[in-house]
């Protein structure tokens, strides 16, 4: 019995391997293999076979440990001259490595591989490499930040704008692979500042500085000022000095209630696809409704807290619903801020800022 297993098994070993060597070398190898330096990667380009059959190249290598990494490249990534351009690249150092190159066919036919050596060049040029590539397209309320990044090697942009509420804004961005990141709440046109730096080693680039105008019409963002005449339990509503369309409230904490009146919207608004924008600065936890009222009675309500902070706080509602639903929105309308608070605090009044009250496109 054991005789008859070994002389199968070896009938299927010599059958596996006639049907490999059949198959093997149907199709056609790639020709005029390039293999070009590139940062902490190589570049390969090569002639793609001509056959219908033809699917995709796999590219074979043994990294620094030792262990084999495939790549597939399709052929729906080659050029219409019939050439392909591919990245390899991970590389932490810059030794050579041989990459190994074999067609493969939708039938399952394979070519015979062709063997190219590369080196890698130091990783340490990627985030100059990436900042060459840094491009502000602007967006509805704001921009889109794109990059290249085809060695994927870990970067970090770091960007800095004032944005529409007057904020000063730092983010981090990882561009450790080509893409792209919006930035919201812009108005008119903003200048960036953008550094990029390599994760590895923490090399930081100089500074390049962009603009972009997002793609709002001025007619769409509605600039909210308070009626101070109608508004009700305030002791008193001040300018905030040095600040643009701020105003520092005073509230009677023992007033029946407390709320902010809007001005009556000087024209119809446009379009419904909108939120409210604002900041502000409480000495209290303060609970919040924001309520839209209509000729017809109709109304909407938000809720929400405003918690304590010495600091600008950013507030964004989608106020959609209640524009859709209580039909507000016409010249002439008004909504209220009122303003609660919790019982039996030992105060008679308390303070909270509000900055740049905004309504604008989503």
């Amino acid at each position: 019995m054991k005789k008859y297993i070994l002389f199968l098994t070896g009938l299927l070993v010599f059958a596996s391997a006639c049907n490999d060597d059949d198959v093997r070398g149907r199709i056609e190898p790639v020709t005029e293999v390039e293999c070009i330096p590139f940062i902490g990667s190589v570049q390969m380009r090569w002639k793609n076979p001509v056959s219908e059959d033809w699917y995709y190249t796999l590219i074979s290598y043994k990294d620094a440990d030792g262990r084999t990494v495939n790549k597939k490249v399709s052929r729906f990534s080659g050029s219409p001259d019939n050439t392909t351009t591919a990245f390899v690249g991970g590389f932490t150092d810059t030794n050579e490595y041989e990459f190994t190159l074999t067609a493969h066919g939708y039938s399952g036919t394979s070519s015979v591989p062709v063997v190219v050596k590369g080196t890698p060049e130091d990783r340490s040029g990627a985030a100059a490499y990436v900042m060459e590539s840094v491009q502000f397209e602007p967006k509805e309320a704001g921009a889109r930040l794109s990059w290249v990044n085809e060695t994927e090697i870990g970067v970090t942009l770091h960007v800095s704008y004032t944005n529409g509420l007057g904020m000063f804004m730092e983010e981090e961005v990882d561009a450790t692979f080509t893409g792209d990141y919006s930035i919201t709440d812009l108005v008119g046109k903003t200048d960036f500042i953008v550094r990029a730096e390599n994760v590895a080693d923490g090399t930081m680039t100089g500074e390049s500085r962009y603009e972009a105008s997002p793609i709002v019409d001025p007619r769409d963002v509605i600039l909210i000022q308070p009626n101070l005449e109608k508004s009700y339990g305030i002791k008193s509503m001040t300018p905030i000095e040095g600040e643009d369309n701020a105003y520092r409230y005073v509230f009677d904490y023992n007033a029946a209630e407390r709320f902010i009146l809007s001005m009556p919207m000087e024209q119809s608004l446009r379009r419904t696809d909108m939120m409210l924008v604002f900041q502000y600065k409480s000495s209290i936890l303060a609970r919040t409704q924001l309520m839209f009222m209509t000729n017809t009675g109709l109304r909407f309500d938000y809720d929400w807290n405003l918690p304590a902070t010495d600091e600008w706080t950013t507030v964004t509602l989608d106020i959609q619903a209640a524009l859709e639903q209580a039909k507000w929105g016409n010249a002439g309308a008004t909504f209220r801020i009122l303003i609660w608070h919790e019982k039996e605090l030992p105060i008679n009044e308390y303070t909270i800022d509000f900055r740049n009250m905004y309504m604008r496109p989503k």
